[in-house]
């Protein structure tokens, strides 16, 4: 393993020489977002979560307003999975 190469990098490798390989297209399970994308905004929220507290710490409202509408838009993503699966359509595709 180079200096350059991380361990997650190496285990990727691995995988790829031992032919694993994890579903990351629409596919599976969700019908709006890719695992890549779910990933991502299961990071995004840890993140956010301590980006509020601190906001809150520092006594900074208007820091702590936007951080929590970046978590509604995430839970409108969230919403417009759920009502995939339920065949509920948001008004903007009507």
């Amino acid at each position: 393993m180079d200096k350059e190469q991380t361990r997650l990098e190496a285990l990727a490798e691995k995988a790829a020489l031992l032919g694993i390989e994890e579903e990351q297209g629409y596919d599976a399970p969700f019908g709006t977002f890719t695992w890549e994308q779910w990933q991502e905004m299961q990071a995004s929220m840890v993140q956010r979560f301590t980006r509020f507290q601190r906001a809150i710490h520092y006594k900074q409202a208007k820091v702590a307003v936007l951080i929590a509408q970046e978590v509604i838009a995430t839970g409108m993503d969230l919403l417009d999975e759920a009502s995939g699966w339920i065949g509920i359509h948001s008004l903007e595709e009507e």
